[in-house]
């Protein structure tokens, strides 16, 4: 085993300390990388849930619920690129950190984005009410499953 000289060590520790500040710097988003609220949330009865995105829990839950026809689905509402809260503005979620935006869908419209919006798992109890668990994580190419298909109501 052969040692280093004190010239290779001041050069390796250099950049050990420069890998650790690039990595810190890199989180880039306010909310940062793991969501640390509830992960459950009781949204109420299904037949109240009316078309277009609810906003109610962007804050408070992290994600928009959408209905689009006999669809229901949550869509994450932190940005996929560096985990920044998004906001929904118009027709899209918009990304206020990066300049990201995203179909009401999750499909990103504009980078730097490059991944859609993760969609999280709902249920209804028998009841009739809804529920959301976003232990469940659903990526794109899985959203078919993360959709309550619901009756006309």
């Amino acid at each position: 085993m052969s040692s280093i000289n004190r010239r290779e060590l001041m050069v390796l520790t250099g950049a050990a300390l420069a890998a650790g500040v690039c990595g810190c710097a890199s989180n880039g988003g306010a909310a940062g990388d793991a969501w640390t609220g509830p992960l459950r949330f009781e949204l109420g009865p299904v037949s109240a849930i009316k078309q277009g995105v609810d906003a109610r829990w962007e804050k408070s839950g992290g994600f928009f619920l959408v209905r689009e026809g006999a669809k229901i689905f949550a869509v994450s509402a932190i940005c996929s690129h560096k985990h920044c809260p998004l906001i929904l503005k118009g027709n899209e979620y918009l990304c206020d950190c990066h300049g990201s935006t995203f179909t009401l869908a999750g499909v990103v419209q504009q980078g730097p984005a490059f991944r859609s919006l993760q969609r999280f798992g709902l249920a209804v109890d028998a009841a009739g009410n809804l529920s959301l668990d976003r232990t469940r994580v659903f990526e794109e190419s899985q959203w078919g499953e993360a959709e309550l298909k619901i009756k006309a109501l």
